[in-house]
């Protein structure tokens, strides 16, 4: 009874370690760095601001920067200045 009563309870559910994996996808990676880039904001930090972190999927290089804002207009503008090569191929969040 015990048993069946945690196999149905949801925060056990939630911790118990699955015995199914889920597969591996293979990510194709490009021959170009800042073709195939990761960016997020993070944050916010300890003072109230955010960081824009933009990472190349290629090198694993990691580009770091406080963010003023986090709208549009203002990541767009720090984008152009960041990224070496201009426009990337593959932007992922």
């Amino acid at each position: 009874m015990v048993e069946a009563l945690i196999q149905h309870y949801h925060p056990c559910q939630v911790v118990s370690v699955s015995k199914e994996r889920e597969p591996l996808r293979v990510t194709h990676m490009l021959n170009e760095p800042w073709k195939d880039v990761a960016v997020d904001f993070w944050g916010p930090i300890h003072t109230g601001e955010h960081l824009l972190v933009i990472v190349c999927k290629q090198s694993r290089w990691a580009e770091v920067e406080f963010a003023i804002s986090t709208s549009a207009r203002w990541w767009y503008r720090r984008w152009i200045n960041l990224c070496p090569t201009g426009h990337t191929s593959v932007c992922k969040q």
